[in-house]
This record gives structure tokens, C-alpha cells and sequence, in this order.
């Protein structure tokens, strides 16, 4: 049977009637110190500073405490345990980890929760104090913070800027950016006057868009001819060219003293640790909140093959400042999505199943939000707030797999595993819900990050979602560039309000299928899509479409009953199969265009039937019940409002 929450919640909900005489009893053999009730539930309490072994709201136990006092409950659990976090910051030292051992059993779930009224923070980052003005003129302050390492900074719950030129002053699409003067068959030019500043280049970033991709190249030498400078970058990443190159793609340099001249600009000079930032008008740094993240990954929910986590609900919790600093040791070379450099989530669950994430907000995260991945099944993700993000807000699947052997690599496509190895991986996710999100402001260091991906699950929903103000695509599925039947298999993906994508980036979409969709397919329905462009001209001519299903054996979609308006292009198709079972009906589009290309080669196109264009806005009623009913749905509505 498919595995519902309602399903979950009947399970975990079912009362025990005991008597005060057993309760007595057993609290007594548990040597239990906090709260039971007479249905069973236990209820325990900590606290950023509790410690103890009460775990009541008066006398508070630690996070640690309290994992391991649930474990010596969880084999007579004869109702719910429930963790409340009372309000404050949980600044953390490592990852807090749940296990096996930790899960819910004899049908009842372990919660940890936020404390009625409270807003717990689980934090992986560090506060930065000591500050004091460098240069008065410029109001520049300084501190050191000695060995760390880090790549964003958050001033009083704000991210601040790495200092970068040109200067960052439009939010939502991080620009201006500059344009690069010819490619140079990978020896960019640009503009001198740039990079003139510079005294030490080697610790600049090159950061770049190409169509789909996004690039950070550390800056190894330049050379000036005239106007131009030419550069060079450092191994690994110079090996790794863009896969379409634009000629005047657009980009800015990032990581100098030197472009440290716009008010919430940050520079920090890994060699000797000192951190300088330029404070907001508004800003008194003698009071400021500064922190920077150390951790790469808040919490970690870890199964294994033969034992996964189960029956956890984790609810009204916010996680905050995680940190990757891969890019400043290799360069960032993602082939599309912000895949296939081992990005680490904020919060990761692996080898999992029951597992619900309610009601929370992920934010500040150094690398991706929440993360499902390692054959994870039956999990639910709702209600959840997820902003602020540097890569993926909501993964699924990252990583694929394959039962006893290494996967073949693609020669053509060498980010892929091969066909020869296609028919052996099994899906990572099976089974899951992606439901009443707020997906939004993903991608803030990588602009080829999307809100919502999943690679190849099997059964997985993704509904009532909003997803909106992204760089690059919406919500992104599958990965597969071969004609070869895959593991993706048998999705949904309806009821969502997607808008205010492809800001940056291009070869994009609202929904993106990639690849070949295997057993029933994928059905795309009913959701409401707007805004799929780049109002700042930073992504050049390219697909930018509302419901767009790619790859070369982009097959087995069926794309129905949405509302499209207000994007570059309503549809694009980009398989390469013959008469490819990829069906556009009877959805509604008020585009510059029906298409951007149906179909990469002659007799590829998708069959189409029943679409309708719409002029003035004049909206039929069957279109305007789908925009209505779109989006997050009335009982999470308030997450809309959410500023924590």
C-alpha cells in the first residue's frame, strides 16, 4: 500500500488506554524524570543551556541529553515521545545525529518539536566580536577570527556581500554583472580597469554564468593587452570548460580588499584571518550580531542498509548558517542544477522512512537546505520554509546507486552514469511528498541551483508548493541524457505556483523533466506558472518556458490543465526520440510564444492538443480555478508571512 501522511498520522496517533497504577510503574522502571500522560505520551524539555537529567520546562535538559535519554525509552514506547526545544540559539559544535536506535517504534513516532510559543534555532555557526574601525574614512571595520574558513557572512540575520565588483544592488538577480569581451578559447577577456585594483589576483573569483551552468574560477594570472586583460585560472577547474560558451557571457569578480568599497560588503584574508566589513548606514558594529558558519550540516537523520531511521517527526525548528567551502579549494563546476560536486545540506537524511518534516525554515545555508538521499522512502516534506539558500533548497536523491559495483561513467557524458549502467540503479527516493512549501531565494551563490530537485526518484509528488525568485528553474526532475529506461518512474507534479524564475539563467523552466520518465510517467497538472524570464537581460536567447521536459530521451510526461503566462516561451521540447510520448493538453498560455523548439530534430515533436492562448487577460473560468487553487493550500497559508 502507498504510504500517506494520513496514513502516518492514524498510525502515530492510536491512544493506549493505561491505568495511574501502570503509568507509575512504568515510569518507575524507566527511572523517567519529566512528564507522561495517561495515553503514554512522555514529553521531555531542553534547552540552548539546559543540562541534567530532569528534562522538565523549569530544569531543562541538553539536545544530547535528551537524544540519549529517548533512546532508553523507545523499546516500551506506548504512546508518543515528544522533545521540546524551548526558544533561543542551539549554537552547535558538531552535527547533532540521529540514528537507528533513535527511531519511533511499536507504531508511535519520537518528536522533536518546537516548544509552544518558542523558536528554536539549531545553529552551525560561530559569533564574530572584536571589531574595531580600520580605516575611519571609508568605515571599514576589522576583527580576526584566526583559522576559519568560511564563504558568507550574516550580520545582524542578513547576509552581507562578498566584496565583489561590479557591486551588487539588485536582490533578486544579484546584478549588475559585467559581460566578458570574447572567451578566448578559455583565456577570457575583460575590461582592465576591473581587475586594475588588484594586488594579489590569485585569491580572486571569476564567476560566471553560461547559459544552464554556472561557474567559480579561481583567478590564477591575468595579462594586460590595452583595455583588456586576459586571465587564467587554476587547476582543477581550468580542465573544466563550460559546456556552451557565450561570448559575452555576463560575470563579476568576487573576493578582494580591493572591491571593498559598497556599504555590507565582507572581505576576509584567509592568510592571516583578519575579516573586514564595510557596516550598512544603520549598523553599529560595537552592538552588531555577526556570525559566521562553521557547520557543514546542522543535522544528519543516518540509516544504513540494514537498519533505517524511522517514525522521527521533526517540526517548527529553524536551522541556520551551514557552510561549504569546496569552491575555494577547487573552483565550482556544476554540469547543470548544481549537481555533481557532493554539496552537503544543512539538514540530510539517508537511508530513512516515515520521516516528517513539518512546519520548520531552513535558511542561511552555505551549500543546500533539506536533503533526502540513500534509499529514503515514505518520507514527507511539509509546510516548511525554505529561503536564503546558496545552492538546491529541497533535494531528493542527489546521489545514485547501485547495487554491489561502481557505477559505469558516461564517456560522452561524463557527469552521467552510463547506458551499460543504467539498467542496474535503482531509485534513492520511493514513495515521497514534497507538499506546501515556500521554496524561495535559492541559488544566492551559485546561480545554476534550482528550488526543488530530485534526480531519478521513483513515486514521488511535488504539490501546493510555491517556488519563486530563483536564478535557474523552479522545480527540476530527473537526470538522464540517454534514450535508456531509468529509475525515475511514475511522478506527480501538480497544484504548485511557481514564478519569478530563469532570473539569471537560461535553458530553463518553471517544471524541467530531464530525461526518460519510466512505468506510467509523470504527470505535470494543474499548477500556475508566471514570470519565467529575466527581466534584467542577463540570460541570453535561450528556452526560458513554463513546462519544459529535456534531454535526449526526454519521453513518457504527460503536461496538463496549467496556466502559463507571462513566460518567454510556454513549452519547450527537447527530446530526441521519434514521436516521443510527451503529451501537452488542454492547458492555457499567455506567452510571447506557444514554443521555444518542439522537438531537437526533425519528427521529435511532442503531440499537442486543446492548448489555448490567451489575449488581454481575458481568463476562462476553468483557468482561473487552477490559478486560484494553485500554490500553498489554506491551513499552511500562513507560512507565507513568515519573516521568524
Amino acid at each position: 500500500m502507498r504510504f500517506s501522511f494520513k496514513h502516518f498520522a492514524i498510525i502515530a496517533g492510536i491512544p493506549l488506554l493505561l491505568t495511574s497504577s501502570a503509568v507509575s510503574k512504568q515510569n518507575h522502571r524507566a527511572g523517567y524524570t519529566g512528564s507522561r500522560d495517561t495515553n503514554g505520551k512522555i514529553v521531555l524539555y531542553v534547552s540552548p543551556e539546559g543540562s541534567g537529567d530532569r528534562f522538565t520546562k523549569k530544569r531543562p535538559g541538553s539536545l544530547i541529553e535528551a537524544r540519549d535519554k529517548v533512546r532508553s525509552l523507545t523499546t516500551a514506547m506506548t504512546g508518543n515521545i515528544i522533545v521540546n526545544l524551548l526558544g533561543g540559539t542551539y549554537l552547535l559544535d558538531f552535527t547533532f545525529q540521529l540514528g537507528p536506535e533513535d527511531s519511533g517504534q511499536n507504531g508511535y513516532s519520537v518528536v522533536w518539536q518546537a516548544a509552544p510559543g518558542d523558536t528554536p534555532v539549531l545553529s552551525g555557526g560561530k559569533e564574530i566580536s572584536g571589531w574595531t574601525l580600520f580605516d575611519n574614512e571609508k568605515n571599514i571595520w576589522k576583527t580576526n577570527v584566526g583559522n576559519l574558513n568560511f564563504r558568507q557572512l550574516y550580520v545582524n540575520d542578513k547576509r552581507a556581500v562578498r566584496a565583489r565588483t561590479p557591486n551588487m544592488t539588485d536582490f533578486m538577480d544579484k546584478g549588475p554583472y559585467a559581460k566578458i569581451l570574447s572567451w578566448n578559447n578559455f583565456c577570457p577577456a575583460i575590461h582592465e580597469s576591473l581587475i586594475s585594483c588588484i594586488s594579489d589576483p590569485g585569491k580572486v573569483e571569476f564567476c560566471v554564468n553560461m547559459y544552464w551552468q554556472h561557474f567559480r574560477y579561481r583567478i590564477d594570472s591575468y595579462n594586460v593587452k590595452g583595455d583588456s586583460a586576459f586571465l587564467s585560472f587554476k587547476m582543477p577547474e581550468a580542465e573544466v570548460a563550460p559546456i556552451h560558451v557565450n561570448e559575452q557571457a555576463p560575470f563579476f569578480l568576487e573576493n578582494a580588499f580591493g572591491f571593498l568599497d559598497d556599504e555590507n560588503e565582507w572581505y576576509m584574508d584567509n592568510e592571516t584571518g583578519d575579516l573586514f566589513y564595510k557596516p550598512k548606514k544603520e549598523e553599529k558594529m560595537e552592538s552588531a550580531r555577526v556570525i559566521v558558519p562553521v557547520l557543514e550540516t546542522v543535522m544528519k537523520i543516518k540509516g544504513d542498509s540494514a537498519s533505517h531511521v524511522q517514525n522521527i517527526l521533526v517540526k517548527g525548528l529553524t536551522f541556520k548558517h551551514t557552510n561549504w567551502t569546496v569552491p575555494g579549494e577547487r573552483g565550482y563546476t556544476c554540469a547543470q542544477a548544481a549537481f555533481d560536486m557532493q554539496i552537503p545540506g544543512m539538514v540530510e537524511v539517508s537511508n530513512a522512512c516515515r520521516i516528517v518534516f513539518e512546519r520548520n525554515r531552513f535558511e542561511h545555508s552555505g551549500g543546500f537546505g533539506l536533503v533526502f538521499s540513500a534509499f529514503s522512502s515514505h518520507n514527507k516534506i511539509a509546510g516548511n520554509v525554505v529561503t536564503g539558500i546558496s545552492a538546491n533548497g529541497i533535494v531528493i536523491d542527489p546521489s545514485f546507486y547501485r547495487d554491489n559495483s561502481v557505477a559505469l561513467i558516461d564517456l560522452e557524458y561524463p557527469w552521467m552514469f552510463s547506458k551499460e549502467a543504467m539498467p542496474d540503479l535503482e531509485a534513492g527516493s520511493s514513495h515521497d511528498t514534497i507538499i506546501n512549501n515556500l521554496v524561495e531565494f535559492c541559488g544566492r551563490d551559485y546561480n545554476d541551483a534550482v528550488g526543488i530537485y530530485a534526480s531519478l526518484p521513483a513515486y514521488l509528488t511535488i504539490k501546493h508548493n510555491e517556488v519563486r525568485f530563483l536564478p535557474y528553474t523552479g522545480i527540476s526532475v530527473g537526470w538522464s541524457w540517454r534514450k535508456e529506461l531509468t529509475p525515475h518512474r511514475d511522478g506527480e507534479i501538480s497544484h504548485n505556483k511557481i514564478h519569478d524564475v530563469c532570473l539569471v539563467n537560461p535553458d530553463g523552466g518553471a517544471i524541467y523533466n530531464l530525461g526518460t520518465v519510466s512505468g506510467e510517467g509523470t504527470r505535470i497538472h494543474h499548477n500556475y506558472i508566471f514570470n519565467v524570464n529575466s527581466p534584467g537581460g542577463w540570460a541570453p536567447c535561450n528556452p526560458m518556458a513554463g513546462l519544459y521536459c529535456d534531454g535526449p530521451g526526454a519521453t513518457n510526461v504527460l503536461l496538463d490543465s496549467n496556466v502559463v503566462r507571462n513566460s518567454f516561451n510556454a513549452f519547450q521540447n527537447g527530446s530526441h526520440i521519434e514521436k516521443p510520448n510527451l503529451r501537452y493538453y488542454n492547458n492555457y498560455w499567455q506567452c510571447e510564444t506557444l514554443w521555444y523548439d518542439n522537438g531537437a530534430i526533425k519528427g521529435c515533436e511532442a503531440m499537442e492538443k486543446g492548448n489555448v492562448n490567451i489575449t488581454d487577460d481575458n481568463w476562462p473560468a476553468e483557468a482561473v480555478s487552477i490559478m486560484k487553487n494553485a500554490g500553498i493550500e489554506v491551513q499552511y497559508q500562513d507560512i507565507l508571512n513568515d519573516k521568524n
